[in-house]
């Protein structure tokens, strides 16, 4: 039995700040900085100070 593909959406946090995404689009740090590397449109700083760190 073959797995599905993963799909990979990227949020450009610069424009809509992670406080005001719903829920399910929350990212934890851990994801974010996994994909960050894949698409500079992830603004880890953003979620950051957004986590306050």
């Amino acid at each position: 039995m073959s797995l599905p593909n993963p799909i990979l959406s990227l949020i450009d946090l610069d424009v809509k700040p992670i406080d005001r995404l719903p829920g399910w689009a929350r990212l934890d740090r851990e994801l974010v900085e996994s994909y960050v590397d894949i698409d500079g449109r992830l603004c880890i700083d953003a979620f950051r100070r957004n986590q306050g760190q």
